[in-house]
């Protein structure tokens, strides 16, 4: 019997194989690299590529990251020499998903649909398809589940659902399928560093959540209740909070710009329940897999626009809120996300380049100030009306304007003329108002300067503009 059950076994794997191979593409992708510290020029085009599977409506689901920054994008169905165009559709940064699409209907005439199937379970046994480094054609591994969890993005810098596998996931094979008893488990999207045989697949809730997400013609991402919360284990605090022994919960000890506006959640509510389940006073809830995983996935899974039902013990009494979802993770921090196809808005002041500070700009740094990086996943102190930044100088552009302040760089700035500024908006609003001779840049934590004459930076600014390829438009302007 034990024969037997392997050859079916091979049987059954091998049918799904001839079947996969006609849903697998090849995406090649020539993409611009963003240049962070001269922002106004291009930076380097590189060539890449990746896999992707063909769904149903004649598109094809890929990796956010396989296609990002695109400039030339094409496809190649697995034993074609052809290459066709393609282009983008849809991206969601934060889910690392997207749709792109083939104009040519032949190219679709040879393929088959690949149907999503539901979350793999522990212990199945999967395969994945990809095009990975090492050779030029389509590979194929096979592992098992290892692990469901809630876990960050390598490329957005986002948590969502995951699942681990024990099949390693080499570049070239994000955007492949992993595939379970026939049918899309997951699409291949990172693996773990240093370790041996760690890859992870996006599953098919944050894959359904993305199409859903989609059905209106656009991208709105994945909602967020911008709050901090602490566990509630301790039975002083639980105490303190009017908690009783059956009682799970999380205390909410800082809320967010957005929930401040919103004023539905106090600081000292203490959420108890949330989509209907009782989080524990760790901040999970119960899941598929039979363990607990962290409550913010029942957020995750819905969309923009939803509510989310929430109970809460507000001085010892018993709260049940429709709470209304209305942004976004990628709004709700201070430092966003990765952002695809991002043109960064910039200034120059003097020879000062500042920018706001994003996730992408941070990870090409070999250092990362500690000011900034402790703000790295912070949320937004202002509500919807405003943006929150981190506003720094990234580059010091040689010039006598700037003689004594070359040591600037990565400076980050809160005050112009002692107004608080948080984005280039406000950066913009203080440099144009024609008040007094000097532009005064305060700088954290410590409140040092920066001072410029307003006649000097109105001299400079042509020969700047004209030696470093500057548009005249982003030099400061002069007082009237």
């Amino acid at each position: 019997m034990r024969w037997l059950g392997l050859l079916v076994c091979v049987f059954v794997v091998s049918t799904a194989r001839a079947d996969v191979r006609h849903s697998v593409v090849q995406v090649f992708n020539q993409s611009r690299e963003v240049n962070f510290q001269y922002p106004w020029q291009n930076g380097n085009i590189n060539s890449g590529y990746g896999t992707g599977v063909v769904i149903a409506g004649n598109r094809i689901l890929t990796n956010a990251h396989v296609i990002d920054n695109s400039l030339q994008l094409q496809v190649r169905k697995v034993g074609s020499d052809k290459k066709y165009q393609a282009k983008v559709a849809f991206i969601s940064d934060e889910r690392d998903l997207a749709i792109i699409t083939v104009n040519d209907p032949d190219f679709f005439r040879d393929t088959e649909v690949l149907e999503l199937g539901a979350l793999p379970l522990l212990g199945d046994e999967v395969t994945t398809y990809g095009f990975p480094v090492g050779g030029t054609q389509l590979a194929i591994t096979r592992g098992i589940v290892s692990r469901i969890d809630y876990d960050y993005y390598a490329f957005s810098g986002y948590p969502n659902l995951v699942c681990q596998i024990d099949a390693a996931i080499n570049p070239g094979a994000s955007g492949g399928p992993a595939i379970v008893n026939g049918r899309l488990a997951g699409l291949n999207f990172q693996g773990l560093e240093r370790a041996d045989n760690v890859g992870y697949i996006i599953p098919p809730p944050v894959i359904e959540s993305f199409l859903k997400d989609i059905e209106d013609g656009k991208v709105n991402g994945v909602p967020e209740i911008a709050f901090v919360t602490q566990p509630t284990e301790n039975p002083q605090l639980r105490q303190r909070y009017g908690l009783d022994e059956k009682d799970g919960g999380v205390l909410i000890v800082s809320l967010s710009g957005f929930e401040e506006e919103k004023g539905l959640l106090k600081v000292g509510d203490v959420v108890i329940a949330m989509d209907g389940q009782l989080v524990g006073n760790d901040n999970t809830v119960r899941f598929a897999t039979a363990d607990r995983i962290d409550s913010n996935i029942l957020i995750a899974r819905r969309q923009v626009g939803e509510f989310l039902p929430l109970t809460i013990i507000r001085e010892g009494k018993k709260i049940d809120l429709n709470y209304p979802l209305t942004y976004t993770l990628k709004d709700s921090r201070i430092v966003p996300g990765h952002q695809s196809n991002l043109v960064p808005d910039y200034e120059v002041i003097g020879g000062l380049v500042v920018v706001e500070v994003n996730e992408d700009m941070m990870r090409g740094w070999k250092f990362v100030p500690p000011s900034v990086d402790l703000q790295r996943y912070e949320y937004r102190r202002t509500g919807s009306a405003e943006t929150d930044r981190v506003l720094m100088v990234v580059s010091v552009l040689p010039d006598e304007i700037n003689l004594g302040y070359e040591q600037s760089r990565f400076g980050v700035i809160k005050t112009v003329n002692n107004v608080p500024v948080s984005n280039l908006k406000q950066v913009r609003e203080q440099l144009n108002k024609p008040e007094g001779d000097y532009v005064v840049l305060g700088f954290a934590p410590h409140n040092s300067q920066i001072t410029f004459s307003r006649k000097a930076l109105a001299e400079r600014m042509s020969p700047i503009a004209e030696r470093y390829g500057l548009k005249v438009e982003q030099a400061p302007p002069a007082t009237p």
